[in-house]
């Protein structure tokens, strides 16, 4: 006798529960294969798991920003004076060795962060603070000016990021100040897009509209309704822009149009490191692990950022719950 189930019309086929399988197992997914085999606690990541995985890189991210800011105190030897022979293995003495006119790698890598480091967060701070207020102008405005303000973000964009750096360093010339405004310059674009969709989005909201027939100046509406509002998106390209902005910071420096020598930095060190690669290769190890740790700590911490945003996207800004809930009852009857 069939095992159909009794309110399962006939001619169809058969659908039936597994009965045998553990309750940590997936039905839906039973297929040949290992993959398909696994506990479901073994393929999902708890949120507590998370949430201590983000605290570690952010705390790591912290150690590294703290040990460059202290390099005079933690730095065992000088950056720029020899300590030692040229091309010294690394040893006791010397964790990361030498490099060619003996001088001490790790010092040197610690000392180096404060330029790439600083530039990279001043580019980005730049950027958004001249990208945001473009972008709320042009969404909020919806003129000739903000038609004006866009299309010129749509010319920003259309040149890469290097290129634009490229002819505005051939403008101002080298230097750690100019590859930061050249930096800052190509990030400008993406702030004023975002800060533009942002505000679309918001200006027509009831507050929004309440606040216009007010005859509230522009800027109030910005600082205490518009800005708020988006500033979680503004935060999210943030953190995302950091590891970027150090990216073309250090190529920049690798190319020789940031520090000059003998100052310490990640991207001149590895310009360095790569005429004795194959006889000294901590040269480049030391600079090239930094750099790539920072940017992946960057990069990691953005994507958690952005994700814990796109979740608490879901629900409506608590100051819109509270213009809302703050409307006064207009009464019809008797007192």
């Amino acid at each position: 006798m069939s095992d159909r189930p009794r309110d399962q019309p006939r001619g169809m086929p058969e659908v039936g529960v597994a009965v045998s399988d553990p309750p940590g197992m997936l039905v839906a997914e039973r297929a040949d294969g290992p993959a398909a085999l696994a506990p479901r606690s073994s393929r999902r990541t708890s949120p507590y798991g998370r949430r201590i995985g983000f605290y570690v890189l952010i705390a790591v991210l912290l150690a590294e920003i703290v040990t460059v800011a202290l390099a005079p105190v933690v730095s065992p030897y000088s950056p720029i004076s020899p300590s030692a022979l040229p091309l010294l293995h690394p040893s006791g003495g010397h964790l990361l060795g030498t490099d060619a006119l003996g001088r001490d790698v790790l010092s040197r890598v610690i000392w180096g962060g404060r330029g790439p480091l600083l530039a990279a967060a001043a580019s980005v701070v730049l950027g958004a603070g001249v990208g945001v207020p473009l972008g709320m102008i042009a969404g909020y405005r919806r003129s000739v000016v903000g038609s004006l303000i866009m299309r010129l973000a749509d010319i920003m964009l259309a040149f890469p990021a290097l290129v634009l750096g490229f002819v505005v360093i051939a403008i101002l010339g080298p230097g750690v100040v100019q590859v930061a405004v050249a930096v800052a310059l190509s990030f400008v674009p993406v702030f004023m897009r975002i800060a533009y969709s942002s505000t679309l989005s918001v200006r027509q909201q009831e507050y929004i509209l309440v606040s216009r027939s007010q005859g509230l100046p522009t800027w109030r509406v910005f600082a205490k309704h518009v800005l708020p509002n988006i500033w979680t998106e503004v935060f999210v390209v943030v953190t995302s822009a950091f590891g970027w902005a150090l990216l073309l910071e250090t190529t920049f420096s690798f190319l020789g149009l940031s520090s000059a020598p003998p100052t310490p930095d990640w991207g001149a060190d590895l310009s360095a490191g790569q005429e004795v690669l194959g006889q000294a290769w901590w040269v480049s190890v030391g600079p090239g692990v930094a750099l790539t740790l920072t940017i992946l700590l960057g990069n990691v911490i953005g994507d958690e950022v952005a994700r814990k945003a796109a979740r608490r996207a879901r629900f409506l800004p608590r100051r819109l719950v509270r213009e809302l809930t703050e409307v006064p009852v207009v009464r019809t009857g008797p007192a």
